[in-house]
């Protein structure tokens, strides 16, 4: 069978971005491909024909992906992957252990059943450690809590205390940094306060 750019325009464009990757002066610094010195091997890179024949067309919600990140563009080394089995490969991946079981952070929040952004957002810049944020208590006072006031907790590596509100939409509500804690406490009791006047009250049946 005869691949060309018109019956195949999809895995031609990615054909294409792939050596882009690679070579283009203008993407020398995008990613970590020039830098690290990644190749596309001459059957691809001179060749749509073997790429197709090597690759095979590219299912629906896949793309290119080197099962070692830090290997070259060749068949050994190439797969169509989903963009899940693509975040679990990226050479950036963390890993988390529990419990004797070690996973990637999406896979840990599919396995507790708490959405990925909340668990991401409750680990960023490493404002709460990963066992913490898997607690199915979390945000409620505990042991970890150095405020002793839910929402308000000191950022060591800032040297400052902040103030959070809710999970919205996936993002928890960020009210501010504070150099003193007291003003941290009263950020959060003045969102508490502003959040109930907001919120209906019940009517009694």
């Amino acid at each position: 069978m005869k691949y060309t750019k018109k019956s195949n325009p999809r895995e031609y464009r990615i054909w294409g971005a792939m050596k882009a990757r690679c070579y283009a002066p203008c993407n020398s610094n995008v990613g970590h491909y020039q830098e690290w010195g990644i190749q596309v091997c001459d059957r691809w890179r001179y060749s749509f024909q073997s790429f197709m024949e090597d690759m095979g067309e590219c299912p629906d919600g896949y793309s290119i992906d080197r099962i070692d990140n830090h290997g070259d563009y060749e068949p050994s080394n190439c797969r169509w992957a989903s963009n899940d089995e693509q975040v679990r490969n990226r050479s950036l991946t963390r890993f988390y252990t529990h419990d004797g079981k070690t996973m990637c952070l999406k896979d840990w929040a599919d396995y507790f059943g708490i959405d990925y952004n909340t668990l991401h957002h409750r680990m960023i810049n490493g404002r709460n450690s990963f066992e913490d944020a898997i607690r199915p208590d979390f945000g409620k006072i505990t042991k970890s809590n150095t405020s002793g006031i839910v929402g308000v907790s000191y950022h060591k590596n800032k040297q400052a205390w902040q103030a959070y509100g809710k999970v919205v939409n996936g993002k928890q509500i960020f009210l501010g940094t504070f150099k003193n804690k007291d003003d941290a406490i009263a950020a959060r009791k003045k969102y508490e306060e502003e959040l109930k006047e907001s919120t209906p009250a019940k009517k009694a049946e």
